[in-house]
């Protein structure tokens, strides 16, 4: 099966089988599945909106979700058979100016645009303090992901006792 690894700001359909993987930090990952053609793709973005001045690329998750959709539709689908998940969007950049609630608003804008479309939201695995890598598989629309270190716990969050 061909594997594709997706870098920030690309996104890509397929009709063949093919196995899609990203890592996701505070950027989102969407994916679009045809459930009746069963082919699917996935983007990768790094900021929620196109930035003044800048030109709209899918490094934006308004240009990158819709083109996505776009993509999905060139290749045969019809945008009431397509359902989506969503992934990312983790608070990793600190008190970096950029990244205040970057992860947040990269999820609002995944949202917005899914239900704007009425698009079927199957999953949303997102949030969190940490990385994760992802794997789409385009013609089941099986998902793997893994975190890419263990979550920080809430020391507010009563501990649970561990059997032995």
């Amino acid at each position: 099966m061909k594997q594709i690894y997706l870098f920030p700001g690309q996104l890509i359909a397929c009709r063949e089988p093919a196995l899609i993987k990203t890592i996701l930090g505070s950027c989102v990952g969407v994916a679009l599945f045809d459930r009746i053609n069963c082919f699917g793709g996935l983007n990768h973005y790094l900021l929620p909106e196109v930035m003044p001045g800048e030109p709209p690329s899918p490094r934006y998750g308004t240009f990158a979700i819709e083109t996505l959709f776009q993509e999905m539709l060139r290749l045969g689908s019809r945008r009431q058979d397509l359902q989506a998940k969503i992934f990312g969007g983790a608070a990793v950049l600190g008190n970096v100016q950029i990244g205040l609630d970057v992860g947040i608003k990269n999820i609002e804008a995944a949202v917005n645009a899914i239900s704007g479309a009425r698009v079927p939201l199957l999953e949303k695995n997102v949030g969190g303090t940490v990385g994760r890598q992802i794997v789409l598989r385009t013609d089941t629309f099986e998902v793997s992901h893994r975190y890419l270190s263990e979550p920080k716990q809430d020391p507010a969050a009563p501990r649970r006792k561990v059997a032995a």
